[in-house]
């Protein structure tokens, strides 16, 4: 299989992981709708860079979060796979959601680290790499999954995870965070 067709089944693996889970969220690529929503003032995040710095590179991640009952963008993270590196590179992932109850909230860094997961399973990757953390606070809630302290990497500020050390969160977490409400 090529890369699209590889990031295509690791989507709909990460769609059936919801599924499985009862968690009535569904998944897909980040959309023409999605993106002009992002590059209009939705989000807190530069997006509009992002797309325009990965968005048409052909090993670029994007994927968008909703509920199954809706078309409003909930969540959003993209990426960059490099195939030499066997690293993904996690550039931006955000949540939009502002109610207690929606099935997003409070797991996005979770979910983000399963859907990592996938992509570096299906690809033969050994590490993560968030790029950027933008203050202490994030900083600490990714150290808090594992990730190490920021290093300057290639110029840019990065926290990383082995591919081993990402399993172990992921079991270690999916009880709590799979019950929650």
């Amino acid at each position: 299989m090529n890369f699209e067709q590889i990031k295509t089944a690791t989507i709909n693996s990460f769609q059936l992981f919801f599924d499985s889970n009862g968690i009535e969220l569904r998944v897909g690529e980040l959309s023409d709708s999605d993106y002009v929503l992002l590059c209009r003032g939705y989000s807190d995040l530069n997006w509009d860079w992002a797309f325009e710095k990965f968005g048409n590179r052909d090993e670029c991640i994007s994927v968008g979060i909703k509920l199954v009952t809706s078309e409003v963008l909930d969540g959003a993270m993209m990426g960059v796979y490099d195939l030499e590196r066997q690293t993904l590179y996690m550039h931006l992932m955000e949540s939009f959601v502002n109610t207690e109850d929606h099935p997003l909230r409070g797991r996005m860094t979770y979910f983000t680290l399963v859907a990592s997961f996938l992509f570096l399973s299906a690809f033969g990757g050994t590490t993560l790499m968030f790029v950027d953390p933008i203050n202490e606070q994030l900083i600490a809630h990714y150290q808090r999954y594992g990730f190490s302290a920021p290093q300057m990497i290639d110029g840019e500020t990065m926290q990383s995870i082995g591919f081993e050390a990402l399993a172990a969160v992921i079991a270690t977490e999916a009880a709590g965070m799979i019950d929650k409400p």
